[in-house]
């Protein structure tokens, strides 16, 4: 339960610096948001290839977000990432869904 606190607390930080700054605060919240999700994950990669799949997308989802904050124009780079991150989504929970891993 803690760990989902900590999530929700790190993405209210990171949309609070969105709109109110500082600068730091949203580049270090945005993924370490995520990069808390994939802990929670990870901890149940070993149970399901489901949890595996959405770990990977996660993976995805971090990259692309790394990518966009970069200096320079890495918005293609980002959005390729993003692409795959929701092509393996869908993958998983259709997976799931269909009942067939």
């Amino acid at each position: 339960m803690w760990s989902w606190f900590a999530v929700c607390c790190s993405g209210l930080l990171h949309i609070s610096a969105a709109y109110r700054g500082p600068r730091w605060q949203f580049y270090l919240f945005k993924p370490l948001t995520i990069v808390m999700l994939m802990a929670i994950v990870g901890t149940h990669i070993s149970a399901s290839h489901y949890a595996q799949w959405v770990f990977v997308a996660l993976l995805f989802s971090v990259v692309g977000d790394v990518f966009l904050m970069l200096p320079k124009d890495r918005f293609v780079q980002g959005l390729t990432s993003f692409l795959l991150a929701h092509l393996v989504y869908i993958f998983a929970f259709w997976a799931q869904f269909d009942g067939h891993m």
